[in-house]
């Protein structure tokens, strides 16, 4: 869940933050049958500040991107929806198909390897 606070902080670097969304699926790493890996995440990022209000102190609107025509917003009533790209459980939590291998995954780059690993080997 976003926060009011996190929000003015990603509305005053433009670009930079990244948020997932939620709201249609969570965040999810698949192994598929040949063992690549698959990393289903909705990435959407700021596209301008923060706006509050004085009048409504817990509301606010951040303007966001994604892809190259769609544009939404964080407000109080969706924030539930997102999460901060760095507190994605992918990137804090191993996966069964990495622990199978006995390796730990700290983040999506480690499984990424693994998978690319297991190619090679398969291939030769």
């Amino acid at each position: 869940m976003v926060t009011r606070e996190q929000a003015i902080e990603a509305g005053a670097q433009w670009g930079h933050a990244e948020f997932h969304y939620t709201g249609r699926h969570d965040c999810a790493r698949t192994v598929g049958p040949r063992g690549g890996v698959y990393m289903t995440v909705s990435t959407v990022r700021v596209s301008g500040r923060c706006k509050t209000w004085k009048t409504r102190p817990a509301d606010f609107r951040l303007p966001v991107k994604y892809g190259l025509y769609e544009s939404s917003a964080i407000e109080a009533h969706n924030a539930a929806d997102f999460h901060l790209a760095e507190e994605c459980p992918l990137s804090s939590r191993t996966t069964t198909a990495v622990e199978s291998y006995g390796q730990d995954a700290a983040d999506g780059a480690a499984c990424r390897a693994m998978a690319t690993a297991l190619n090679s080997v398969k291939r030769s």
